[in-house]
């Protein structure tokens, strides 16, 4: 009876699949290539629409890596694409990973299955009340050494 739940749960692992640190995949290229890996990470930029696929770009931590997506009916999963002011939406990434891809002639992730895990969000930009009252006090400044000046050419007498 040991033997088969032992069987059953040690057997079953390589059916899961869990996400990889892509700095990992990355560092180590030679180990991963040309093998199925499965990272997550925040999709930037916009879309690469090509006639064979479609190209997106992952970003996880410091680093990014292009994604190429067959299914160009993929990339309707993913609403929001990161920038300076939106966040992008979270995706988990299956695919294979080149580390000289003999088609594209570059690193990449050839992905199979693209899956959304968190949506983005627009990023809301709060500036301090220090620079608010810095900004207002020197435009100030200028307005008054600029009415200074219209004055002193204007009406000073020069001889």
């Amino acid at each position: 009876m040991r033997r088969i739940i032992f069987l059953i749960i040690f057997g079953l692992f390589p059916l899961v699949s869990y996400p990889q640190s892509l700095e990992e995949i990355l560092k180590n290229s030679q180990d991963f290539d040309n093998r199925k890996i499965v990272f997550e990470g925040e999709v930037i930029g916009e879309p690469l629409k090509g006639e064979e696929g479609v190209w997106i770009n992952v970003k996880q931590g410091k680093v990014s890596i292009g994604v190429f997506l067959e299914d160009s009916e993929a990339i309707n999963k993913i609403k929001n694409y990161g920038s300076y002011k939106r966040r992008g939406d979270w995706v988990q990434i299956e695919g294979i990973f080149f580390n000289n891809c003999p088609i594209h002639l570059e690193r990449d992730v050839h992905a199979y299955k693209l899956k959304v895990i968190k949506p983005g969000f627009l990023l809301r930009e709060e500036i301090s009340l220090f620079k608010v009252k810095l900004s207002l006090g020197l435009a100030l400044l200028c307005l008054t050494l600029g009415i200074i000046c219209f004055i002193n050419l204007k009406y000073v007498r020069r001889d």
